[in-house]
C-alpha cells in the first residue's frame, strides 16, 4: 500500500486513513531498506530489520525494530486495513504515464514505476491520493512523481 496524503483532508472528496504514530515517519518498512546511493529523507525512518548506512532521517534512523518502529508498524498496517477497505478505481496498466485525479486506486500484483517514467498526481494542496498495490511496489532509477498543483505551490513560496 502507498498512500501520499497532502494538505488538510477536511477540505478533500476523500479522507485521510488514521496514521497514528507512523505519521512521523517518511519511510517505514516492515523488512529492510536498502538504497544504493545516499537517500535524504524528511521525518523519521524506521525498519524492522536492517536500513543502509546511505539513508539519512531528519529525525533519526530506527533499525532493527528498534523503538519506536514496532508502534508505528503497527499503526501503519491499521491504515493499511483502513486503506484495502475502500473502493478505488483499478489501474490495468500500472503507473507509468498516469496523470490522476485525487482518489483511490487498486493495482493489482507486483507495479513498478519504469526507469525514467513519470506518475504525475494532478491534484492540489487538498488532495489525498491512497494506492492499494496488492503486490510490491518497485521504483527504478530516475523515475519521477510530479505533484502537478502542489509542486506548482512549493515552488512559488
Amino acid at each position: 500500500m502507498l498512500a501520499a496524503f497532502v494538505s488538510s483532508p477536511a477540505q478533500a472528496q476523500y479522507s485521510a486513513p488514521p496514521l497514528g504514530v507512523a505519521a512521523a515517519y517518511g519511510l517505514l518498512a516492515g523488512g529492510d531498506i536498502q538504497a544504493a546511493n545516499s537517500l535524504p529523507v524528511a521525518g523519521k525512518v524506521g525498519a524492522a530489520q536492517a536500513i543502509s548506512a546511505t539513508v539519512v532521517a531528519s529525525d533519526g534512523v530506527f533499525g532493527n525494530g528498534a523503538a519506536p518502529t514496532p508502534q508505528a508498524l503497527g499503526a501503519a498496517q491499521e491504515a493499511r486495513v483502513w486503506c484495502a477497505s475502500q473502493n478505488g478505481k483499478v489501474l490495468p496498466d500500472g503507473l507509468a504515464g498516469q496523470a490522476l485525479p485525487a482518489g483511490t486506486y487498486v493495482l493489482n500484483g507486483n507495479t513498478t514505476l519504469p526507469e525514467s517514467q513519470t506518475l504525475t498526481l494532478t491534484g492540489d494542496t487538498s488532495s489525498i491520493y491512497v494506492f492499494n498495490i496488492t503486490g510490491s511496489l518497485t521504483l527504478q532509477a530516475n523515475c519521477r512523481l510530479e505533484l502537478g498543483q502542489l509542486g506548482n505551490r512549493i515552488r512559488d513560496r
